[in-house]
Order: structure tokens, then C-alpha cells, then sequence
């Protein structure tokens, strides 16, 4: 195929085998103290519930690599607040993770995750893998303006992979497999770096 050849085939724009395109509380009964004492247990319980954070939770504070500690912070629900991380998220120690839409982590070392979202960007660099867990609900989240791009291998089997609507995939390799995920009409998967194998995986429904 020449550089001015394109071939359209199930909405897939082909050109030189290098980009594919794909669409996207009433208490009675208590006295003073134990309803002050109520009061207290409710009001940490409702910071925690309003803020939408679990204990550990942990989400980016800069951009980095993620087996750096100094690019995450964890939330604490004893205080109510962020803290310094001490070790780096995974599927094992913390129940979600999420990647602020300012910021890109790099992943340079195997990691394991589970109820993942991405604001921000996820690279994947060559010869690493991600592998999302497969956990309760969805494992990994891809949201508007969120990206994710895979130079090595993402291993989903078994788990839920959400592409929302705005959010964008980049396969920037040759050959390799795109993860298999619910992709939103309006999400875009982008195959960037193919130069002679087309990668597996291109033949799921893209919405």
C-alpha cells in the first residue's frame, strides 16, 4: 500500500498500515453526649462520603512514574485529608486509584491495578505490562480528555475496561493486542504505530 493509498473497511481508515481511526439520619432517644458522639462519627463519615473517598485510596499528585512514590498521595479517612504516599498503588493496596486530568504517569515497571481512572494520561512503556484486575465493577475507567497509551501490553482478562465517551486509546507500537473494553461511540481509538503487523484485538466492537 503506497502513501496515497487509503482502503475504508467497517468504518477503519487504513493508510500505510500506520493510523486506524476508531468512533468512538432522625435520632431520638440519645443523650447529650451520645448524640455529640453520634454527631462526630456521622460528620467524618459524611466528609469521607461527600469527597467520594475510600481509606488508601490513593490518586496523583504530579506527574511521574508509578512505581515513584513522591507521584502519589493517599487519602487518609482517620483525618479526612491527603497524604504523603509511602508505597505506590495497586490492585492489593488501595481501592481506587485515579489520575488527575493535569498530570501523566508513566508506567516503567509491571504493576498490577483494579478500579483505575484515568483524567490524566497513562503511558505504557515497551516491553511493560499492565494488567488490570479483574475486581468488583468496572477495573479501569478512560474518561473525557483522559488518555491511555499502550507501547507494551495492558492484560484485561476477565476485567471490565470502561472507554467513555471523550477519551482516547493511542496504540503506539507494531503489532501488540488493543484491550478489549465497552467503548463509547464518541471514544476514540487511535493505532499509531504500526509499521508492518496489524495489532490483535482490532476486530471488537468500538461503539
Amino acid at each position: 500500500m503506497n502513501s496515497t493509498e487509503q482502503n475504508k473497511c467497517g468504518g477503519i481508515t487504513m493508510q500505510q498500515y500506520n493510523l486506524f481511526v476508531l468512533p468512538k439520619l432522625v435520632v431520638r432517644n440519645f443523650s447529650f453526649f451520645k448524640k455529640l458522639s453520634l454527631s462526630i462519627v456521622l460528620s467524618v463519615l459524611l466528609i469521607g462520603f461527600a469527597q467520594g473517598q475510600a481509606d488508601n485510596s490513593y490518586r496523583a499528585k504530579q506527574s511521574g512514574n508509578w512505581n515513584n512514590t513522591n507521584t502519589w498521595e493517599r487519602y487518609n479517612l482517620a483525618t479526612t485529608a491527603w497524604v504523603a504516599a509511602v508505597a505506590t498503588p495497586s490492585n492489593t493496596n488501595s481501592p481506587s486509584i485515579n489520575i488527575p486530568a493535569a498530570y501523566t504517569v508513566t508506567v516503567t515497571a509491571n504493576v498490577n491495578i483494579d478500579q483505575a481512572t484515568i483524567d490524566g494520561i497513562v503511558a505504557v512503556n515497551s516491553g511493560i505490562t499492565l494488567t488490570v484486575a479483574n475486581g468488583g465493577g468496572t477495573d479501569l475507567t478512560v474518561n473525557s480528555g483522559g488518555t491511555l497509551l499502550n507501547a507494551g501490553t495492558i492484560a484485561t482478562a476477565g476485567a471490565t475496561v470502561t472507554m467513555n465517551a471523550g477519551s482516547t486509546y493511542e496504540h503506539t507500537q507494531n503489532g501488540g493486542t488493543i484491550p478489549t473494553a465497552a467503548w463509547n461511540a464518541t471514544a476514540t481509538c487511535l493505532v499509531s504505530g504500526v509499521t508492518t503487523t496489524v495489532p490483535a484485538g482490532i476486530n471488537q466492537n468500538f461503539g
